[in-house]
């Protein structure tokens, strides 16, 4: 009895493995792109809760080191606007593609091509908001760099 339960056990899961690895792929591509996406939703949100709370900290802090805030401050917003007006444009980019698949493929919703058009719009639309990040990131990085520099001559 044990010897069938085992090779019952054993034929279940060769049959759940070639299940799983038959799956599309497009549909695994789907759901990592979306858990990518996700990451950078928290990174994001995560970076603005830490410069929320070190401006929150400053709040207690010298006369000196409020200055070296505020022009950390002057020097990062209009790195900030203009990467999010370039997210923004990304993805208006991405719902206009979308908009444009669902026309072309509107006689036959199924149709995995009509996937395949939205999955590329994301996917461009990713690359771009990841680019986006990717140029104003040595920027703010400077910002950051000349904020340290002034705080500690500030002691």
């Amino acid at each position: 009895m044990r010897k069938f339960a085992r090779v019952y056990r054993l034929s279940v899961l060769a049959v759940v493995g070639v299940s799983l690895y038959a799956l599309p792929a497009r549909a695994t591509d789907s759901a990592l792109q979306c858990r990518r996406d996700a990451r950078t939703d928290r990174r994001d949100c995560a970076s603005v809760c830490s410069d929320n709370y070190q401006a929150a900290l400053l709040l207690c802090g010298t006369p000196c080191v409020r200055a070296c805030s505020d022009t950390r401050k002057a020097c990062r917003g209009p790195i900030q606007d203009q990467l999010s007006a370039d997210i923004k444009a990304c993805n208006a980019t991405r719902t206009a593609a979308i908009q444009l698949c669902r026309q072309q493929y509107r006689a036959d919703p199924m149709n995995f091509d009509l996937d395949a058009c939205i999955d590329a719009a994301q996917v461009a639309a990713f690359i771009c908001r990841d680019d986006a990040r990717e140029a104003a990131f040595p920027q703010l990085n400077t910002c950051n760099e000349a904020y340290h520099a002034c705080v500690r001559a500030c002691s």
